[in-house]
Protein backbone atom coordinates (compact mmCIF):
# COMPACT_ATOMS: atom_id res chain seq x y z
CA UNK A 1 0.00 0.00 0.00
CA UNK A 2 2.89 2.31 0.58
CA UNK A 3 4.22 1.83 -3.31
CA UNK A 4 0.75 1.94 -4.16
CA UNK A 5 -0.33 5.34 -2.64
CA UNK A 6 2.48 6.81 -2.09
CA UNK A 7 5.67 8.27 -4.53
CA UNK A 8 8.72 6.27 -3.84
CA UNK A 9 9.55 3.87 -6.31
CA UNK A 10 10.45 0.19 -5.60
CA UNK A 11 13.68 0.36 -4.95
CA UNK A 12 13.51 3.50 -2.53
CA UNK A 13 10.73 1.25 -0.49
CA UNK A 14 13.13 -1.77 -0.17
CA UNK A 15 16.25 -0.48 0.03
CA UNK A 16 17.62 -2.32 -2.53
CA UNK A 17 19.02 -1.36 -6.24
CA UNK A 18 16.12 -3.48 -8.30
CA UNK A 19 13.11 -3.35 -5.99
CA UNK A 20 12.30 -7.47 -7.04
CA UNK A 21 11.57 -8.07 -3.24
CA UNK A 22 8.53 -6.26 -3.39
CA UNK A 23 7.43 -7.40 -7.02
CA UNK A 24 8.07 -10.91 -5.74
CA UNK A 25 6.06 -10.26 -2.80
CA UNK A 26 2.98 -8.88 -4.91
CA UNK A 27 3.19 -11.38 -7.39
CA UNK A 28 -0.14 -13.15 -5.89
CA UNK A 29 -1.78 -10.06 -6.08
CA UNK A 30 -1.30 -9.95 -9.93
CA UNK A 31 -3.63 -12.66 -10.73
CA UNK A 32 -6.60 -11.86 -9.49
CA UNK A 33 -9.35 -11.34 -11.51
CA UNK A 34 -12.20 -9.73 -10.02
CA UNK A 35 -15.89 -10.33 -11.89
CA UNK A 36 -19.11 -8.91 -11.50
CA UNK A 37 -21.92 -10.54 -12.01
CA UNK A 38 -24.67 -9.81 -14.82
CA UNK A 39 -27.00 -6.66 -14.32
CA UNK A 40 -30.58 -7.82 -13.59
CA UNK A 41 -32.21 -4.57 -12.94
CA UNK A 42 -33.18 -1.16 -14.78
CA UNK A 43 -31.87 2.10 -13.78
CA UNK A 44 -32.97 5.43 -14.17
CA UNK A 45 -29.59 6.66 -13.96
CA UNK A 46 -26.14 5.20 -14.96
CA UNK A 47 -23.10 7.33 -14.17
CA UNK A 48 -19.95 6.16 -15.84
CA UNK A 49 -17.05 8.27 -15.53
CA UNK A 50 -12.90 7.23 -15.69
CA UNK A 51 -9.83 7.52 -13.39
CA UNK A 52 -6.26 7.36 -14.25
CA UNK A 53 -4.51 5.42 -12.93
CA UNK A 54 -0.81 5.31 -14.13
CA UNK A 55 -1.21 5.48 -17.85
CA UNK A 56 -4.46 3.19 -18.05
CA UNK A 57 -7.70 4.62 -17.56
CA UNK A 58 -10.39 3.01 -15.35
CA UNK A 59 -14.26 3.44 -16.29
CA UNK A 60 -16.29 2.72 -13.82
CA UNK A 61 -20.55 2.80 -14.81
CA UNK A 62 -22.27 3.23 -10.74
CA UNK A 63 -26.25 3.43 -10.53
CA UNK A 64 -27.74 6.98 -8.76
CA UNK A 65 -27.01 4.55 -5.30
CA UNK A 66 -23.55 4.43 -6.19
CA UNK A 67 -23.75 0.59 -6.77
CA UNK A 68 -20.74 -0.77 -9.23
CA UNK A 69 -22.89 -1.93 -12.42
CA UNK A 70 -19.55 -2.99 -14.61
CA UNK A 71 -15.69 -1.40 -15.05
CA UNK A 72 -13.63 -1.59 -17.74
CA UNK A 73 -9.98 -0.85 -17.98
CA UNK A 74 -9.35 1.05 -21.50
CA UNK A 75 -6.23 2.95 -22.88
CA UNK A 76 -8.14 6.10 -22.79
CA UNK A 77 -12.08 7.95 -22.07
CA UNK A 78 -13.58 7.72 -25.33
CA UNK A 79 -17.43 6.53 -26.53
CA UNK A 80 -16.01 2.98 -28.13
CA UNK A 81 -14.61 2.43 -24.62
Amino acid sequence: MTWLLGKQSHTEITGTLTGRSLRRSNTCCWDIEPHLGPVETSHHQVLIDGIWIGSWCLLIAVTETLEVLAWQWCARESAAA
